[in-house]
Protein backbone atom coordinates (compact mmCIF):
# COMPACT_ATOMS: atom_id res chain seq x y z
CA UNK A 1 0.00 0.00 0.00
CA UNK A 2 1.20 3.62 -0.39
CA UNK A 3 3.23 5.05 2.46
CA UNK A 4 0.31 7.92 2.82
CA UNK A 5 2.52 8.11 6.70
CA UNK A 6 5.59 9.04 4.87
CA UNK A 7 5.13 11.79 2.17
CA UNK A 8 7.94 14.11 3.75
CA UNK A 9 10.58 11.28 3.08
CA UNK A 10 12.10 11.78 -0.13
CA UNK A 11 14.78 10.18 -2.74
CA UNK A 12 15.94 13.79 -3.81
CA UNK A 13 19.53 14.25 -2.87
CA UNK A 14 20.35 15.27 0.94
CA UNK A 15 16.83 13.92 1.51
CA UNK A 16 15.04 17.05 1.31
CA UNK A 17 12.57 17.53 -1.56
CA UNK A 18 10.55 20.81 -2.49
CA UNK A 19 7.46 21.47 -1.12
CA UNK A 20 4.47 19.61 -2.81
CA UNK A 21 1.94 21.10 -4.82
CA UNK A 22 -0.62 18.71 -3.32
CA UNK A 23 -2.47 15.98 -4.74
CA UNK A 24 -3.63 15.79 -7.76
CA UNK A 25 -6.12 12.49 -6.55
CA UNK A 26 -7.89 12.75 -2.99
CA UNK A 27 -7.49 10.61 -0.15
CA UNK A 28 -10.59 9.56 -0.56
CA UNK A 29 -10.92 8.87 -4.63
CA UNK A 30 -11.96 5.07 -4.37
CA UNK A 31 -14.66 6.06 -3.20
CA UNK A 32 -15.67 8.69 -5.16
CA UNK A 33 -17.30 9.54 -8.80
CA UNK A 34 -14.56 12.72 -8.76
CA UNK A 35 -11.01 11.47 -8.22
CA UNK A 36 -8.59 14.53 -9.45
CA UNK A 37 -8.59 17.90 -7.57
CA UNK A 38 -8.80 20.44 -10.05
CA UNK A 39 -7.22 23.26 -7.64
CA UNK A 40 -3.68 21.20 -7.69
CA UNK A 41 -4.67 20.35 -11.27
CA UNK A 42 -4.47 24.00 -12.42
CA UNK A 43 -0.96 24.73 -9.75
CA UNK A 44 0.70 21.62 -11.65
CA UNK A 45 -0.01 22.96 -15.23
CA UNK A 46 0.81 26.92 -14.00
CA UNK A 47 4.11 25.58 -12.63
CA UNK A 48 4.92 23.74 -15.91
CA UNK A 49 4.25 26.89 -17.56
CA UNK A 50 6.02 28.96 -15.28
CA UNK A 51 3.13 30.60 -13.54
CA UNK A 52 1.47 30.02 -10.62
CA UNK A 53 -1.92 28.96 -12.16
CA UNK A 54 -3.14 27.57 -15.44
CA UNK A 55 -5.86 25.93 -16.94
CA UNK A 56 -5.82 22.76 -19.12
CA UNK A 57 -6.48 25.10 -22.44
CA UNK A 58 -3.06 27.26 -21.77
CA UNK A 59 -0.99 24.17 -20.99
CA UNK A 60 -2.47 22.16 -24.39
CA UNK A 61 -1.45 25.25 -26.65
CA UNK A 62 1.89 25.81 -24.79
CA UNK A 63 2.90 21.91 -25.70
CA UNK A 64 1.11 21.67 -28.81
CA UNK A 65 3.93 20.47 -31.12
CA UNK A 66 6.33 20.16 -28.85
CA UNK A 67 7.59 19.61 -25.12
CA UNK A 68 8.44 20.77 -21.84
CA UNK A 69 11.04 19.32 -19.19
CA UNK A 70 12.69 19.85 -15.89
CA UNK A 71 15.11 22.43 -17.87
CA UNK A 72 11.93 24.54 -18.77
CA UNK A 73 10.09 24.20 -14.99
CA UNK A 74 12.47 22.79 -12.63
CA UNK A 75 11.50 21.22 -9.61
CA UNK A 76 7.54 19.89 -9.08
CA UNK A 77 6.72 17.40 -6.58
CA UNK A 78 2.63 16.62 -6.20
CA UNK A 79 0.96 13.61 -4.88
CA UNK A 80 -0.35 11.03 -6.60
CA UNK A 81 -2.11 7.84 -5.83
CA UNK A 82 -0.93 8.05 -2.05
CA UNK A 83 3.08 8.64 -3.18
CA UNK A 84 5.20 11.45 -4.10
CA UNK A 85 6.37 12.08 -7.68
CA UNK A 86 8.60 14.78 -9.24
CA UNK A 87 7.73 15.79 -12.58
CA UNK A 88 10.23 15.30 -15.72
CA UNK A 89 8.81 16.02 -18.64
CA UNK A 90 5.59 17.32 -20.57
CA UNK A 91 3.88 16.65 -24.19
CA UNK A 92 2.09 15.14 -26.43
CA UNK A 93 1.43 11.53 -26.92
CA UNK A 94 1.15 9.88 -30.04
CA UNK A 95 -2.97 9.16 -29.13
CA UNK A 96 -3.76 12.84 -28.89
CA UNK A 97 -3.27 13.48 -24.82
CA UNK A 98 -0.90 15.33 -22.86
CA UNK A 99 1.42 13.07 -20.70
CA UNK A 100 3.62 14.43 -17.36
CA UNK A 101 6.02 12.23 -16.77
CA UNK A 102 6.57 11.33 -13.31
CA UNK A 103 9.73 9.91 -11.36
CA UNK A 104 9.01 8.36 -7.73
CA UNK A 105 10.32 10.98 -5.30
CA UNK A 106 9.78 9.23 -2.18
CA UNK A 107 12.16 7.34 -0.08
CA UNK A 108 10.70 3.99 0.92
CA UNK A 109 12.28 3.30 3.76
CA UNK A 110 14.68 0.03 4.06
CA UNK A 111 13.64 -1.92 0.86
CA UNK A 112 16.55 -2.84 -1.74
CA UNK A 113 15.79 -5.01 -4.68
CA UNK A 114 17.58 -7.29 -6.82
CA UNK A 115 17.27 -6.48 -10.67
CA UNK A 116 17.55 -9.93 -11.00
CA UNK A 117 18.26 -13.16 -9.36
CA UNK A 118 21.07 -14.59 -11.60
CA UNK A 119 23.64 -14.48 -14.56
CA UNK A 120 23.90 -15.62 -17.80
CA UNK A 121 25.45 -15.25 -21.18
CA UNK A 122 22.75 -13.07 -24.07
CA UNK A 123 22.89 -15.93 -25.83
CA UNK A 124 20.47 -17.44 -23.17
CA UNK A 125 16.68 -17.44 -23.62
CA UNK A 126 16.39 -14.70 -20.79
CA UNK A 127 19.93 -12.66 -20.63
CA UNK A 128 20.14 -11.63 -17.15
CA UNK A 129 20.12 -7.83 -18.59
CA UNK A 130 17.46 -8.46 -20.25
CA UNK A 131 14.62 -6.00 -18.88
CA UNK A 132 11.08 -7.41 -19.55
CA UNK A 133 11.94 -11.17 -18.32
CA UNK A 134 13.37 -9.44 -15.17
CA UNK A 135 12.28 -9.91 -11.66
CA UNK A 136 12.38 -6.28 -11.02
CA UNK A 137 9.99 -5.43 -13.79
CA UNK A 138 7.48 -8.40 -13.43
CA UNK A 139 7.28 -9.29 -9.65
CA UNK A 140 8.83 -6.14 -8.35
CA UNK A 141 7.06 -3.66 -10.36
CA UNK A 142 3.39 -5.77 -11.19
CA UNK A 143 4.07 -6.02 -14.87
CA UNK A 144 2.61 -7.80 -17.68
CA UNK A 145 -0.96 -5.92 -17.49
CA UNK A 146 -4.64 -7.76 -16.01
CA UNK A 147 -4.11 -11.37 -17.22
CA UNK A 148 -0.55 -10.98 -17.64
CA UNK A 149 0.35 -11.70 -21.34
CA UNK A 150 2.97 -9.14 -21.30
CA UNK A 151 5.24 -11.03 -18.96
CA UNK A 152 5.33 -14.96 -20.59
CA UNK A 153 1.71 -15.75 -19.55
CA UNK A 154 -0.89 -17.17 -22.30
CA UNK A 155 -3.05 -18.83 -20.25
CA UNK A 156 -5.45 -15.80 -19.16
CA UNK A 157 -5.31 -16.47 -15.40
CA UNK A 158 -4.15 -13.26 -13.89
CA UNK A 159 -0.89 -14.29 -12.80
CA UNK A 160 2.81 -13.05 -14.88
CA UNK A 161 6.24 -14.98 -15.06
CA UNK A 162 9.86 -13.55 -14.96
CA UNK A 163 12.78 -15.16 -15.69
CA UNK A 164 14.58 -17.31 -12.81
CA UNK A 165 17.21 -18.41 -14.51
CA UNK A 166 18.66 -18.39 -17.85
CA UNK A 167 16.12 -20.84 -20.02
CA UNK A 168 13.00 -20.83 -16.67
CA UNK A 169 10.17 -18.88 -15.82
CA UNK A 170 8.72 -18.41 -12.36
CA UNK A 171 5.11 -17.22 -12.40
CA UNK A 172 3.55 -14.40 -9.88
CA UNK A 173 0.41 -15.66 -8.68
CA UNK A 174 -3.26 -13.56 -9.53
CA UNK A 175 -3.44 -13.19 -5.94
CA UNK A 176 -0.21 -12.15 -5.43
CA UNK A 177 -0.49 -9.39 -8.01
CA UNK A 178 -3.67 -8.11 -6.46
CA UNK A 179 -2.13 -7.36 -3.28
CA UNK A 180 1.13 -6.12 -4.95
CA UNK A 181 2.43 -2.94 -3.57
CA UNK A 182 1.63 -0.81 -7.19
CA UNK A 183 -1.75 -2.92 -8.07
CA UNK A 184 -3.31 0.03 -8.18
CA UNK A 185 -0.74 1.71 -10.81
CA UNK A 186 -0.69 -1.55 -13.00
CA UNK A 187 -4.23 -3.64 -12.68
CA UNK A 188 -7.88 -2.15 -13.80
CA UNK A 189 -10.55 -1.92 -11.52
CA UNK A 190 -11.45 -5.52 -12.97
CA UNK A 191 -8.93 -6.81 -10.61
CA UNK A 192 -8.70 -3.95 -7.83
CA UNK A 193 -12.05 -2.20 -7.93
CA UNK A 194 -11.95 1.51 -7.96
CA UNK A 195 -8.66 2.19 -6.05
CA UNK A 196 -7.27 1.48 -10.17
CA UNK A 197 -5.66 4.24 -11.82
CA UNK A 198 -4.94 2.68 -14.74
CA UNK A 199 -7.29 4.55 -16.60
CA UNK A 200 -5.19 7.99 -16.15
CA UNK A 201 -1.68 6.30 -17.18
CA UNK A 202 -0.66 6.37 -20.57
CA UNK A 203 2.07 2.87 -21.01
CA UNK A 204 5.10 3.78 -22.88
CA UNK A 205 3.99 2.80 -26.35
CA UNK A 206 2.18 6.18 -26.67
CA UNK A 207 5.24 8.06 -25.68
CA UNK A 208 7.36 8.21 -28.96
CA UNK A 209 10.69 8.99 -27.39
CA UNK A 210 10.59 5.80 -25.38
CA UNK A 211 10.35 4.10 -29.04
CA UNK A 212 14.02 4.52 -30.24
CA UNK A 213 15.73 6.57 -27.63
CA UNK A 214 19.34 6.69 -28.32
CA UNK A 215 22.11 7.47 -25.01
CA UNK A 216 24.70 7.82 -27.81
CA UNK A 217 23.19 9.97 -30.19
CA UNK A 218 22.28 12.33 -27.38
CA UNK A 219 25.95 12.58 -25.80
CA UNK A 220 26.92 12.51 -29.52
CA UNK A 221 24.73 14.95 -30.18
CA UNK A 222 25.99 17.69 -27.72
CA UNK A 223 29.54 16.56 -26.76
CA UNK A 224 31.21 16.97 -29.70
CA UNK A 225 32.53 13.53 -29.83
CA UNK A 226 35.30 11.72 -31.81
CA UNK A 227 35.01 7.97 -32.75
CA UNK A 228 38.09 7.14 -30.74
CA UNK A 229 36.38 7.29 -27.61
CA UNK A 230 34.13 4.11 -28.57
CA UNK A 231 30.82 3.09 -26.87
CA UNK A 232 28.03 0.79 -27.52
CA UNK A 233 23.98 1.11 -26.58
CA UNK A 234 22.57 -0.23 -24.26
CA UNK A 235 19.80 -2.45 -23.90
CA UNK A 236 16.30 -1.66 -22.99
CA UNK A 237 16.70 1.54 -23.55
CA UNK A 238 14.17 1.64 -26.37
CA UNK A 239 11.30 -0.78 -26.89
CA UNK A 240 11.83 -0.62 -30.76
CA UNK A 241 14.40 0.33 -32.92
CA UNK A 242 17.20 2.88 -31.44
CA UNK A 243 17.21 6.11 -33.92
CA UNK A 244 19.91 5.87 -36.55
CA UNK A 245 23.29 6.17 -35.54
CA UNK A 246 25.15 9.59 -35.49
CA UNK A 247 27.38 8.73 -32.55
CA UNK A 248 30.70 7.70 -31.92
CA UNK A 249 28.83 3.87 -32.04
CA UNK A 250 29.58 3.59 -35.49
CA UNK A 251 28.32 0.44 -37.26
CA UNK A 252 29.41 -1.64 -33.82
CA UNK A 253 25.99 -0.19 -32.52
CA UNK A 254 25.84 -3.24 -29.92
CA UNK A 255 28.08 -4.86 -27.40
CA UNK A 256 28.91 -8.17 -28.53
CA UNK A 257 30.81 -10.56 -25.76
CA UNK A 258 33.31 -13.09 -25.09
CA UNK A 259 30.10 -16.03 -26.00
CA UNK A 260 30.28 -14.43 -29.73
CA UNK A 261 26.47 -13.08 -29.27
CA UNK A 262 25.64 -9.43 -28.60
CA UNK A 263 23.53 -7.41 -26.78
CA UNK A 264 21.00 -6.86 -30.01
CA UNK A 265 17.43 -8.29 -28.52
CA UNK A 266 14.83 -6.18 -30.19
CA UNK A 267 16.12 -7.21 -34.23
CA UNK A 268 17.82 -3.86 -34.82
CA UNK A 269 19.19 -4.60 -38.51
CA UNK A 270 19.81 -0.85 -39.08
CA UNK A 271 23.77 -1.21 -39.26
CA UNK A 272 24.13 -4.93 -40.83
CA UNK A 273 24.87 -6.36 -37.62
CA UNK A 274 23.71 -9.67 -36.60
CA UNK A 275 20.38 -10.00 -34.32
CA UNK A 276 20.07 -12.07 -31.53
CA UNK A 277 15.99 -11.18 -31.09
CA UNK A 278 14.55 -12.25 -28.01
CA UNK A 279 10.94 -13.17 -26.83
CA UNK A 280 9.45 -10.46 -25.14
CA UNK A 281 11.98 -7.74 -25.31
CA UNK A 282 9.76 -5.12 -26.47
CA UNK A 283 6.50 -5.93 -24.11
CA UNK A 284 8.06 -3.07 -21.32
CA UNK A 285 5.91 -0.84 -23.73
CA UNK A 286 2.78 -2.03 -22.59
CA UNK A 287 3.53 -1.28 -19.18
CA UNK A 288 2.15 1.77 -16.42
CA UNK A 289 5.31 1.59 -14.08
CA UNK A 290 8.07 1.24 -15.25
CA UNK A 291 12.45 2.16 -14.44
CA UNK A 292 13.98 4.93 -16.24
CA UNK A 293 17.20 5.41 -18.46
CA UNK A 294 19.98 7.19 -19.16
CA UNK A 295 18.73 8.34 -22.32
CA UNK A 296 16.10 9.92 -19.96
CA UNK A 297 17.61 10.99 -16.80
CA UNK A 298 21.15 11.86 -17.48
CA UNK A 299 23.90 11.45 -16.27
CA UNK A 300 27.69 13.04 -15.05
CA UNK A 301 29.22 10.06 -15.65
CA UNK A 302 28.41 7.19 -18.13
CA UNK A 303 31.06 4.28 -18.08
CA UNK A 304 29.85 2.92 -21.15
CA UNK A 305 30.54 5.93 -23.33
CA UNK A 306 34.13 6.58 -21.39
CA UNK A 307 32.91 7.98 -18.55
CA UNK A 308 31.22 11.34 -20.10
CA UNK A 309 27.85 13.23 -19.37
CA UNK A 310 24.97 13.07 -21.14
CA UNK A 311 22.35 15.56 -20.85
CA UNK A 312 19.30 13.47 -20.64
CA UNK A 313 16.05 13.81 -22.55
CA UNK A 314 14.40 15.06 -19.45
CA UNK A 315 16.50 17.59 -19.46
CA UNK A 316 18.29 17.35 -15.83
CA UNK A 317 21.55 19.21 -16.54
CA UNK A 318 24.45 16.82 -16.12
CA UNK A 319 26.46 18.16 -13.33
CA UNK A 320 26.29 17.76 -9.71
CA UNK A 321 25.01 20.65 -8.39
CA UNK A 322 22.17 21.21 -6.37
CA UNK A 323 19.94 21.92 -9.22
CA UNK A 324 20.37 17.94 -10.33
CA UNK A 325 19.07 16.52 -6.67
CA UNK A 326 16.11 14.95 -9.05
CA UNK A 327 18.50 12.86 -10.39
CA UNK A 328 20.90 12.31 -7.23
CA UNK A 329 19.09 10.06 -4.95
CA UNK A 330 19.75 9.56 -1.28
CA UNK A 331 20.69 5.92 -2.47
CA UNK A 332 21.45 3.85 -5.20
CA UNK A 333 18.55 3.15 -7.09
CA UNK A 334 17.97 0.89 -10.49
CA UNK A 335 17.77 2.10 -14.33
CA UNK A 336 16.52 -0.14 -16.72
CA UNK A 337 19.43 -0.20 -18.50
CA UNK A 338 21.10 -3.55 -19.48
CA UNK A 339 24.63 -3.39 -19.04
CA UNK A 340 26.94 -3.10 -21.80
CA UNK A 341 30.26 -4.31 -20.92
CA UNK A 342 29.10 -7.42 -19.66
CA UNK A 343 25.51 -9.23 -19.71
CA UNK A 344 25.54 -10.26 -16.09
CA UNK A 345 25.66 -6.12 -15.18
CA UNK A 346 22.62 -3.68 -15.40
CA UNK A 347 22.93 0.31 -14.24
CA UNK A 348 22.28 1.88 -11.67
CA UNK A 349 22.59 5.55 -10.19
CA UNK A 350 24.99 6.08 -7.34
CA UNK A 351 23.35 7.94 -4.62
CA UNK A 352 24.30 11.58 -2.58
CA UNK A 353 25.81 9.57 0.02
CA UNK A 354 28.85 9.34 -2.68
CA UNK A 355 29.04 12.91 -3.16
CA UNK A 356 32.24 12.22 -5.31
CA UNK A 357 30.21 9.84 -7.73
CA UNK A 358 26.66 11.30 -7.15
CA UNK A 359 24.07 10.53 -10.24
CA UNK A 360 26.79 8.48 -12.09
CA UNK A 361 24.86 6.02 -14.03
CA UNK A 362 27.21 2.35 -12.95
CA UNK A 363 26.91 -0.65 -14.56
CA UNK A 364 26.53 -3.49 -11.39
CA UNK A 365 25.98 -6.97 -11.18
CA UNK A 366 22.13 -7.58 -11.55
CA UNK A 367 21.88 -9.40 -7.91
CA UNK A 368 23.02 -6.67 -6.33
CA UNK A 369 20.26 -5.11 -4.27
CA UNK A 370 19.56 -0.92 -5.14
CA UNK A 371 16.23 1.06 -4.03
CA UNK A 372 13.29 1.19 -6.64
CA UNK A 373 12.18 4.87 -8.39
CA UNK A 374 9.69 3.46 -10.49
CA UNK A 375 8.28 5.99 -13.63
CA UNK A 376 4.69 6.69 -14.88
CA UNK A 377 3.07 8.82 -17.70
CA UNK A 378 0.53 10.45 -15.89
CA UNK A 379 -2.54 11.34 -18.49
CA UNK A 380 -2.93 14.84 -17.44
CA UNK A 381 -5.99 14.62 -20.50
CA UNK A 382 -7.69 12.15 -18.49
CA UNK A 383 -6.95 13.53 -15.44
CA UNK A 384 -8.55 16.78 -16.55
CA UNK A 385 -11.58 14.98 -17.06
CA UNK A 386 -11.34 13.24 -13.85
CA UNK A 387 -12.07 16.56 -12.22
CA UNK A 388 -15.35 17.38 -13.86
CA UNK A 389 -18.23 16.84 -11.49
CA UNK A 390 -20.95 14.57 -12.27
CA UNK A 391 -24.63 16.65 -11.41
CA UNK A 392 -25.78 15.02 -8.44
CA UNK A 393 -29.39 13.63 -8.80
CA UNK A 394 -32.33 13.37 -5.75
CA UNK A 395 -32.32 11.98 -2.85
CA UNK A 396 -34.85 9.57 -2.49
CA UNK A 397 -35.49 9.24 1.46
CA UNK A 398 -38.92 10.09 2.27
CA UNK A 399 -38.82 11.78 5.47
CA UNK A 400 -40.90 11.57 8.12
CA UNK A 401 -41.32 13.53 11.17
CA UNK A 402 -39.86 12.21 15.10
CA UNK A 403 -38.72 15.43 16.45
CA UNK A 404 -34.89 14.72 15.15
CA UNK A 405 -32.83 16.39 12.67
CA UNK A 406 -33.43 14.89 8.84
CA UNK A 407 -30.41 15.74 6.55
CA UNK A 408 -31.13 15.51 2.86
CA UNK A 409 -28.14 14.08 0.92
CA UNK A 410 -28.67 14.28 -2.88
CA UNK A 411 -27.18 11.07 -4.64
CA UNK A 412 -23.86 11.48 -5.98
CA UNK A 413 -22.96 14.49 -3.60
CA UNK A 414 -19.15 15.16 -3.01
CA UNK A 415 -18.06 17.14 -0.30
CA UNK A 416 -14.67 17.86 -1.40
CA UNK A 417 -16.27 19.48 -4.49
CA UNK A 418 -19.22 20.52 -3.70
CA UNK A 419 -20.82 23.02 -1.44
CA UNK A 420 -24.50 22.26 -0.22
CA UNK A 421 -27.29 24.34 1.64
CA UNK A 422 -30.58 24.16 3.01
CA UNK A 423 -30.32 20.37 3.59
CA UNK A 424 -31.07 20.09 7.17
CA UNK A 425 -34.25 20.47 8.22
CA UNK A 426 -36.59 19.20 12.01
CA UNK A 427 -40.28 20.25 11.73
CA UNK A 428 -42.92 19.38 8.96
CA UNK A 429 -42.78 21.18 6.06
CA UNK A 430 -40.98 21.57 2.49
CA UNK A 431 -37.56 23.18 2.00
CA UNK A 432 -35.26 23.65 -0.99
CA UNK A 433 -31.60 22.20 -1.10
CA UNK A 434 -29.17 24.01 -3.32
CA UNK A 435 -25.67 22.54 -4.59
CA UNK A 436 -22.87 24.04 -6.18
CA UNK A 437 -19.75 23.45 -7.48
CA UNK A 438 -16.50 24.81 -5.44
CA UNK A 439 -14.50 26.87 -7.07
CA UNK A 440 -12.79 25.80 -10.11
CA UNK A 441 -14.91 22.91 -10.75
CA UNK A 442 -17.31 22.55 -13.52
CA UNK A 443 -19.87 20.06 -14.73
CA UNK A 444 -18.88 17.30 -16.76
CA UNK A 445 -22.22 17.93 -18.98
CA UNK A 446 -20.56 21.54 -18.36
CA UNK A 447 -23.95 22.84 -17.14
CA UNK A 448 -24.07 26.91 -16.10
CA UNK A 449 -26.31 29.23 -15.27
CA UNK A 450 -27.97 31.90 -17.09
CA UNK A 451 -24.71 33.85 -17.73
CA UNK A 452 -23.22 31.05 -19.46
CA UNK A 453 -20.10 31.30 -17.08
CA UNK A 454 -20.98 29.85 -13.12
CA UNK A 455 -21.43 26.39 -13.08
CA UNK A 456 -25.12 25.94 -12.47
CA UNK A 457 -26.56 25.31 -9.25
CA UNK A 458 -29.02 22.64 -8.87
CA UNK A 459 -32.15 22.49 -6.44
CA UNK A 460 -33.98 19.54 -5.06
CA UNK A 461 -37.36 19.70 -2.88
CA UNK A 462 -36.76 18.59 0.55
CA UNK A 463 -39.92 18.10 2.69
CA UNK A 464 -40.60 16.43 5.74
CA UNK A 465 -43.78 14.98 6.02
CA UNK A 466 -46.09 13.95 9.34
CA UNK A 467 -44.48 11.27 11.86
CA UNK A 468 -45.95 8.32 12.81
CA UNK A 469 -47.04 8.65 16.45
CA UNK A 470 -46.00 6.50 19.46
CA UNK A 471 -48.59 4.43 19.98
CA UNK A 472 -48.69 2.19 23.52
CA UNK A 473 -52.08 1.99 23.94
CA UNK A 474 -53.30 0.87 27.91
CA UNK A 475 -56.39 0.05 29.90
CA UNK A 476 -56.92 -0.17 33.56
CA UNK A 477 -56.67 -4.31 34.42
CA UNK A 478 -59.84 -5.84 36.09
CA UNK A 479 -59.92 -9.33 37.82
CA UNK A 480 -62.12 -10.61 34.95
CA UNK A 481 -63.55 -8.48 32.36
CA UNK A 482 -67.26 -9.30 31.37
CA UNK A 483 -69.00 -8.47 27.62
CA UNK A 484 -71.34 -6.24 29.72
CA UNK A 485 -68.98 -3.88 31.05
CA UNK A 486 -68.10 -2.85 27.42
CA UNK A 487 -64.91 -1.50 25.96
CA UNK A 488 -62.60 -0.37 28.39
CA UNK A 489 -61.21 3.68 28.64
CA UNK A 490 -57.51 3.64 26.57
CA UNK A 491 -54.62 5.90 27.46
CA UNK A 492 -50.84 6.53 25.79
CA UNK A 493 -47.63 6.16 27.14
CA UNK A 494 -46.16 7.68 23.79
CA UNK A 495 -47.35 10.31 22.03
CA UNK A 496 -50.00 13.37 23.71
CA UNK A 497 -53.11 11.73 22.34
CA UNK A 498 -56.44 10.67 22.64
CA UNK A 499 -58.32 7.51 21.81
CA UNK A 500 -61.56 6.41 20.25
CA UNK A 501 -62.96 3.30 19.31
CA UNK A 502 -64.09 2.27 15.77
CA UNK A 503 -67.63 1.94 15.68
CA UNK A 504 -69.59 -1.51 15.27
CA UNK A 505 -67.20 -3.39 17.79
CA UNK A 506 -69.68 -5.06 20.59
CA UNK A 507 -67.43 -7.49 23.15
CA UNK A 508 -67.67 -10.93 23.04
CA UNK A 509 -66.29 -13.71 24.96
CA UNK A 510 -62.71 -14.87 24.83
CA UNK A 511 -59.46 -12.89 23.01
CA UNK A 512 -60.02 -10.65 20.38
CA UNK A 513 -58.27 -7.50 18.77
CA UNK A 514 -61.11 -4.64 19.01
CA UNK A 515 -59.96 -1.29 16.90
CA UNK A 516 -59.35 2.20 17.63
CA UNK A 517 -58.44 5.21 16.04
CA UNK A 518 -55.30 7.51 17.93
CA UNK A 519 -55.63 11.31 17.30
CA UNK A 520 -52.56 13.22 17.99
CA UNK A 521 -53.24 16.65 20.21
CA UNK A 522 -50.44 17.70 17.60
CA UNK A 523 -52.22 17.06 14.21
CA UNK A 524 -49.94 19.84 12.44
CA UNK A 525 -46.58 17.17 13.31
CA UNK A 526 -48.29 13.78 13.22
CA UNK A 527 -50.53 11.54 11.96
CA UNK A 528 -53.60 9.60 13.21
CA UNK A 529 -53.63 6.60 13.61
CA UNK A 530 -55.68 3.26 13.74
CA UNK A 531 -54.53 0.22 15.49
CA UNK A 532 -56.18 -2.58 17.38
CA UNK A 533 -55.63 -4.13 21.00
CA UNK A 534 -56.37 -7.42 22.14
CA UNK A 535 -58.70 -7.33 24.86
CA UNK A 536 -59.93 -11.04 26.87
CA UNK A 537 -63.85 -11.06 28.03
CA UNK A 538 -64.74 -13.48 30.26
CA UNK A 539 -68.67 -15.47 30.63
CA UNK A 540 -69.92 -14.70 34.77
CA UNK A 541 -70.81 -17.71 36.20
CA UNK A 542 -72.82 -17.73 39.50
CA UNK A 543 -72.79 -20.94 41.85
CA UNK A 544 -76.25 -19.66 44.01
CA UNK A 545 -78.63 -16.85 43.83
CA UNK A 546 -81.99 -15.98 45.77
CA UNK A 547 -83.56 -13.27 44.11
CA UNK A 548 -86.38 -11.32 44.52
CA UNK A 549 -86.85 -8.83 40.92
CA UNK A 550 -90.51 -7.25 40.33
CA UNK A 551 -90.91 -7.47 36.82
CA UNK A 552 -89.44 -4.65 34.40
CA UNK A 553 -87.26 -3.70 37.73
CA UNK A 554 -83.24 -3.65 37.03
CA UNK A 555 -80.48 -4.96 39.48
CA UNK A 556 -77.93 -2.42 39.81
CA UNK A 557 -79.12 -0.51 36.65
CA UNK A 558 -76.83 -3.49 34.92
CA UNK A 559 -79.48 -7.12 34.75
CA UNK A 560 -83.09 -6.92 33.85
CA UNK A 561 -85.34 -9.93 35.16
CA UNK A 562 -85.41 -11.51 31.94
CA UNK A 563 -81.04 -11.00 31.54
CA UNK A 564 -80.97 -13.44 34.40
CA UNK A 565 -83.40 -16.06 32.99
CA UNK A 566 -80.51 -16.57 30.56
CA UNK A 567 -78.02 -17.06 33.81
CA UNK A 568 -80.35 -18.33 36.75
CA UNK A 569 -83.25 -20.37 37.91
CA UNK A 570 -85.23 -17.91 39.64
CA UNK A 571 -89.02 -16.83 39.69
CA UNK A 572 -89.13 -13.65 39.06
CA UNK A 573 -91.83 -11.16 40.47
Amino acid sequence: MPFKNNKSASAYFSNSSPTSIGSVTFSDYDEKETKFDATVLKKLYGKILGQPTATYQELATAISGGYKNFANFGDIVLEFGGFKWAVTYVTESNNGNIAATLILSENIPNEYYEWNTYNSGSAADYPSNMYSSSKIRVQTLNAGGDDGTYAYNSNGDGSSKYASSYNTLTTVSRNDRVNNRWSAFTLSSDLVGKKSLTDYILQPKFIDYQSDENVMNIYNATSGTTTSEGGNLAPNEAYGIPAPNNSIAGSARWYIGDDGTNLNYGGDTSTGQATNIKTGYSDWQHDYLWLASTSEIGTPNFGSISNKAVNGIWGVPSDRSASTSIRAASDHYWLRNGGVGSVINAVYVRGSTNTGDSGDATPQNVTTTCKLRPCLHLNLTAAENGSKVKAPTADTTEFAYDGGTKTYTPDGFDSNVMNISGNTAVDVGKTTVSVSLKSGYVWSDGATEADGVTPKIYTFDFEIGKGTPIVNPKYDPVNKRYPALGLPTLTNTGTAGTFTWKEGQTPTVGTNNYAYVFTPTDTDKWKTYDGTISITYVQPTVKSLSISVKSGSKIYDVFTAEEINDYLTVVAT
